[in-house]
C-alpha cells in the first residue's frame, strides 16, 4: 500500500492509502476533519483530442494531477504505457491465434508529452488521410503491487472526433475544416483503394454539413529551379514532388554536374523565412531532399531550398510550394489522384482560415 496525505487548498486534510477495491486499482481519501471520503479511480483515459498540424495524431490524457498535487494520479504504478492499434497497425494472428505480426503502436509514460497541465499526453501517430475513419482501440496498462491492469478505450476515431466537434462547433472556419477533413478521407481512400467498399465517411454528414465543403479554386506553380541563383554550381536541381504519408512531404531531386566531386552535402529549407526540417538520402548518384514539418495550412506557401557542401552553397535556391505539385496533376489521366489532390487543397485551404482565426 502507498500512503498518501493530501492538504486541499480548502484546509481540510485528507489521508489516503493506493488500494485495490473491487479489482480496480483506486485512491481513497479520508478528511480527519469533516470526515468526507472520495474515492479516485487510477489508471484511466481523462479524454481524448485530434492534432492536426503537420501531422495526423490523436492525443490521449492521462491525469497527471490530483488534488493539485503532480503525478498523485499514476502514484503506486510502474511500467505505466498506453497500446494503440487501428486499420492495419494492430497485432496479426495465424489461424491458431498466434503472433505473426505486431504492428502496434505502444507508447511508455517515458514517450509521453509532459508539460505543464494537469495531463501526460499519449499521442496516437502515423494516421494516414485514408485511416481517419479507421477506429482506434487504445489500451493503458500499469502494474500495481506486482499486478498488471489495464483499461480499455476503444470506438473512436478522427471521423468520430469531426462529427463530435461539428455538433459543438460555433466556429464556420472550423466547420469548414472538419467537413474538408472528411471528403479528403474519402478522396484518399478512393486512390489507395485503402477499404474501398466501405460506406464513405462523408455519408454521416448532413446536407447542412456537407455544404460547408469548401469550394475548389485555380491553383497555381511557383516553381523556380533557380529563383536565386549562384555560379558555377555543384548541384542542379531536377524534379519536385510530394509525398502522402500521416504528413505531406515535399520531394526534391538534384544530381551532380558532370565531372564534379561532391562532398558530404545538407539542405537548408525555409517557409516564411522560418527554417523547417530536411533530411537527404542519395540513390544512384541522385540526391533525394524531403522537406518535412509542412503544415496543411502552409500548402500554397513557398518553400525555399539550398544545398551546402560545408559551410559553402553549392546549389541555386529552388521554389516550389505543394500547390505546385497539385497544379501539374489537374489534368492527370488518373481521375482518383485528381479528386485527391484537390480534396487535400481544399482541407488545406479551410486550415489556413481555420488557424488565421486562433492566431489572430
Amino acid at each position: 500500500l502507498v500512503a498518501q496525505t493530501v492538504v486541499p487548498a480548502n484546509g481540510h486534510t485528507y489521508a489516503g492509502e493506493a488500494e485495490v477495491i473491487d479489482n480496480v486499482p483506486t485512491i481513497t481519501y479520508n478528511c480527519s476533519v469533516c470526515g468526507k471520503s472520495e474515492h479516485k479511480i487510477k489508471l484511466n483515459f481523462h479524454g481524448s483530442t485530434v492534432y492536426m498540424d503537420n501531422t495526423l495524431a490523436v492525443y490521449y490524457y492521462i491525469d497527471r494531477d490530483v488534488d493539485g498535487i503532480e503525478d498523485l494520479g499514476l502514484k503506486g504504478f510502474e511500467n505505466i504505457s498506453v497500446n494503440f492499434s487501428y486499420g492495419e497497425r494492430k497485432v496479426h494472428y495465424d489461424e491458431e491465434g498466434n503472433v505473426v505480426n505486431d504492428y502496434s503502436l505502444t507508447v511508455s509514460l517515458d514517450d509521453a508529452i509532459k508539460n505543464n497541465e494537469d495531463y501526460y499526453k499519449f499521442p496516437c501517430r502515423y494516421i494516414t488521410p485514408s485511416q481517419m475513419g479507421d477506429e482506434i482501440t487504445a489500451i493503458i496498462s500499469g502494474s500495481f503491487n506486482g499486478t498488471t491492469y489495464t483499461f480499455k478505450m476503444d470506438n473512436y476515431s478522427v471521423k468520430q472526433y469531426c462529427l463530435n466537434r461539428l455538433a459543438k462547433s460555433t466556429s464556420a472556419e472550423e466547420k469548414a475544416m472538419l467537413v474538408d477533413m472528411l471528403y479528403y478521407c474519402d478522396a484518399s481512400r478512393a486512390f489507395t483503394t485503402y477499404k474501398a467498399d466501405e460506406e464513405l465517411v462523408t455519408n454521416a454528414l448532413t446536407s447542412e454539413q456537407k455544404a460547408l465543403h469548401t469550394a475548389e479554386r485555380t491553383y497555381n506553380s511557383v516553381l523556380n529551379k533557380a529563383s536565386t541563383n549562384i555560379d558555377n554550381e555543384k548541384v542542379t536541381w531536377e524534379k519536385a514532388a510530394i509525398e502522402l504519408y500521416d504528413c505531406v512531404r515535399m520531394r526534391l531531386s538534384c544530381k551532380p554536374v558532370d565531372g564534379v566531386s561532391v562532398g558530404e552535402v545538407y539542405a537548408k529549407a525555409t517557409v516564411n523565412g522560418e527554417a523547417v526540417e530536411t533530411y537527404i538520402k542519395q540513390e544512384n548518384g541522385v540526391y533525394y531532399v524531403y522537406v518535412l514539418d509542412l503544415a496543411y495550412a502552409q500548402l500554397s506557401e513557398e518553400v525555399y531550398v539550398t544545398l551546402y557542401e560545408g559551410d559553402t552553397q553549392i546549389s541555386d535556391t529552388i521554389c516550389y510550394s505543394v500547390e505546385s505539385y497539385v497544379k501539374t496533376k489537374l489534368n492527370d489521366t488518373n481521375e482518383n489522384l485528381v479528386a485527391l489532390v484537390k480534396a487535400m487543397m481544399c482541407y488545406g485551404d479551410s486550415a489556413k482560415a481555420y488557424f488565421a482565426t486562433k492566431n489572430a
